[in-house]
């Protein structure tokens, strides 16, 4: 090899190093802004909103959950029909609030949704100043772009005498189950029903999908009945008790676990003090039918009770949704329905399910668990039929179409996940929930229609003991017992004590369980 040949080869290496020096220079920005960008896309599809049972999720899998969610919401939204809010046939809510306001709710979720903010709202035609806030203890209400609402009016303004309203996302698949809740709960007699409406929602002069407009049960709630001022006992939970590692207290075991909302600075809790003692302590049949009855108002309890095994709804728990007014004038809880969901649940829950522990103690005395099946029976064969309630579910899907259509970010939520639902799977949904009716209906009928009892005979006392064991809602009808005495001169008296859950002094009039007979 030359010495030239060398020369140029030094030369050669020399300008390839160069080279490669100055297309990193060029590349490395570039390559560190797209790092970056990754990076950052990666960080924030992470962060995007998992219920509680992917929270362990590792982060590829977090950042998976949000690249799926992320692209079916794109073709969601080219997907939807366009809003019209001049042809919608609901009412129009339009919310508006400042950046700087919303950055303060949603800076530390979800602690900070639940302060008040300052907004303008229009409604009915008219434009009210007002605080808003997200209301909901789980995250499908606050951490999607649609969030429930909880709007409180200046004090002496108010709508249809309402000062506060609420706004909640739809949270079923079918768009309607807790709507449908609150709306079978108006065919009981004796239930305390907040009032709802879906409504077309716009915020800052965008459309925000379709909302359920409900009613607070406060001191309002109870004017609008004509009913008199009184305590509201609220047993329920909120986001800490979800996410936060805060212990869930049990409402029907813990009276601290009730907060009072009362008409004045009144905030003792002694009369849930006495519905719990009766619930723990009362173990004589007899005596609890007796108590029960002077501080709840059983009847509407039973209805209540009815209402959730016609829905198959578990939701009135141990730990949230009691809601009850304590009427000062007959001395009584009456139960609020609230937060029921009418999901039916695919029929897979059976009767007397009774989700907390009042439920349960009141259903295992017969008659109280029989007057519940009587409600249940005629509702179902009456104002709550198949027909009616199918009726009732096209109708407010005819109603709510179009806006429910032109939203695309419809939520389906539940404790194993919470997703974006299309207008196909929605259409569909609604179809499923009146086949469930259907065989929910068929469920009921077949129950509480069963007969099943046996009986015995036995001497006792001189005499004879005839017990009946009813083993079946449907129960039975006695109607005459044949006594054949050998041996008895006839004109002699025999003597037949009937004794039942209605042999009750001061409740029921024991007198008519005496009758004698002549043999």
């Amino acid at each position: 090899m030359s010495k030239n040949d060398s020369y140029n080869n030094d030369v050669l290496k020399t300008f390839r190093r160069k080279q490669r020096r100055k297309r990193v220079r060029k590349i490395l920005p570039w390559t560190l802004a797209t790092l970056l960008v990754f990076g950052g896309v990666s960080i924030y599809l992470s962060k995007l909103p998992r219920e509680r049972h992917a929270r362990h999720y590792s982060f590829v899998e977090k950042v998976m959950h949000g690249v799926s969610r992320s692209v079916y919401a794109t073709y969601l939204r080219l997907s939807a029909d366009q809003p019209d809010p001049k042809a919608t046939p609901l009412p129009i809510v339009e919310l508006y609030m400042k950046g700087k306001r919303i950055d303060k709710l949603t800076r530390d979720l979800p602690e900070s949704g639940s302060d008040y903010q300052k907004a303008d709202m229009k409604l009915g035609g008219k434009t009210y100043k007002v605080q808003a806030r997200f209301r909901g203890d789980s995250i499908n209400h606050w951490a999607f772009p649609a969030r429930s609402w909880r709007v409180k009016m200046r004090k002496g303004k108010s709508y249809e005498d309402m000062r506060y309203l609420n706004f909640n996302v739809p949270r079923s698949r079918s768009q309607m189950s807790n709507w449908l809740g609150y709306e079978l709960a108006r065919n009981f007699d004796h239930l305390l029903v907040p009032d709802t409406e879906y409504v077309h929602f716009r915020f800052n002069r965008n459309y925000d999908g379709v909302r359920m407009m409900l009613e607070q049960p406060n001191q309002d709630f109870l004017r609008r009945r004509n009913l008199t001022p009184g305590k509201i006992y609220v047993g329920d939970i909120d986001s800490q008790h979800i996410y936060g590692g805060v212990a869930r207290k049990h409402i029907y075991k813990d009276s601290s676990a009730w907060s009072v909302r009362a008409p004045m600075e009144e905030t003792d809790n002694r009369e849930v003090v006495t519905l719990l003692d009766i619930i723990r302590e009362e173990h004589d049949p007899y005596a609890f039918y007796d108590r029960i009855q002077r501080i709840l108002d059983v009847d509407a309890t039973m209805e209540y009770i009815a209402l959730l095994d016609l829905v198959g709804s578990v939701h009135v728990d141990e730990t949230h949704n009691g809601k009850y007014y304590f009427n000062p004038v007959t001395g009584r809880f009456q139960p609020i329905v609230w937060d029921t969901v009418a999901y039916f649940w695919k029929n897979n829950h059976e009767l007397d399910m009774a989700s907390n522990s009042l439920f349960r103690v009141l259903l295992s005395n017969p008659g109280l668990r029989e007057q519940k099946d009587k409600e249940l029976w005629e509702a179902i064969q009456g104002d709550l039929s198949e027909s009616v309630i199918q009726d009732i579910i096209t109708a407010k899907k005819k109603r709510i179409q179009s806006d429910v259509r032109a939203f695309a970010l419809k939520i389906h939520a539940n404790d194993k996940g919470i997703e974006n639902i299309s207008n196909e799977d929605w259409e569909e949904a609604v179809e499923e929930l009146k086949t469930i009716v259907k065989e929910r209906h068929e469920k009921i009928r077949s129950h509480l229609s069963r007969n099943d009892s046996v009986y015995r005979v036995e001497a006792r006392d001189g005499g004879a003991r005839l017990g009946v064991q009813v083993r079946s809602p449907s129960g039975i009808q006695l109607g005459r017992v044949v006594l054949k005495t050998t041996g008895a001169t006839p004109g002699t008296e025999v003597t037949i004590s009937r004794r039942g859950i209605d042999d009750i002094p001061g409740v029921l009039k024991s007198q008519a369980s005496m009758r004698k007979t002549v043999v």
